[in-house]
């Protein structure tokens, strides 16, 4: 099939029908990708909160991380956990590989590479999700171990915009129009 002789129509026709296999896809790797994520979120809350998370769980795209912060409940002494939903910042790869397949599906490496940078920046959704819950939902429990500048703060919440509102819906199509400049080329002449 030649890229140049189709009309926008059809390749938009095609990209809504590689949505359904996408997010199909991408619903039943919602565990791993969580996984995924939770990792990185880990190490990135944890490089700037030194052992602000000591561990997190996982049941299917559902977190739990784990925390220092400890709260008096009942007499008794417990570490708070703080929920996340994965799925929030991940919905942007199921796109992705739709556009990808839909533009032309024998591009695996971009494919890939591309799925790859999705996950970190999802990562980066789950950990802005993680901080504020800790210190604008939380900040009372959590400045007694940790007390963020106002700076910080400002920090948080503009990365927490930023993860939950641009990057699932942006990123995917600014990775897509990478990996196919080619395509994109043809179409605008750019």
């Amino acid at each position: 099939m030649a890229v140049h002789a189709e009309t926008p129509w059809r390749w938009i026709g095609r990209v809504f029908l590689w949505l359904v296999p996408a997010f199909a896809a991408w619903h039943f790797a919602a565990g791993l990708l969580a996984a995924a994520q939770a990792a990185l979120a880990t190490a990135g809350v944890n490089v700037w909160f030194p052992g602000l998370v000591e561990d997190w769980t996982r049941a299917d795209a559902a977190l739990d991380f784990v925390t220092r912060i400890q709260a008096r409940a009942g007499g008794r002494l417990a570490d708070l956990v703080f929920p996340v939903n994965a799925r929030v910042y991940s919905y942007g790869i199921a796109l992705f590989v739709a556009l990808c397949l839909a533009t032309d599906p024998r591009r695996w490496i971009g494919l890939l590479v591309g799925s790859g940078v999705l996950i970190g920046l999802a990562g980066w959704g789950v950990a802005f999700d993680l901080l504020v819950q800790v210190f604008v939902s939380q900040g009372g429990l959590a400045a007694r171990d940790y007390l963020p500048t106002g700076l910080e703060r400002n920090l948080i919440g503009l990365g927490y915009q930023v993860g939950s509102i641009l990057l699932p819906t942006v990123a995917p199509v600014v990775a897509w129009g990478c990996v196919h400049r080619a395509f994109l080329a043809r179409w605008t002449g750019i």
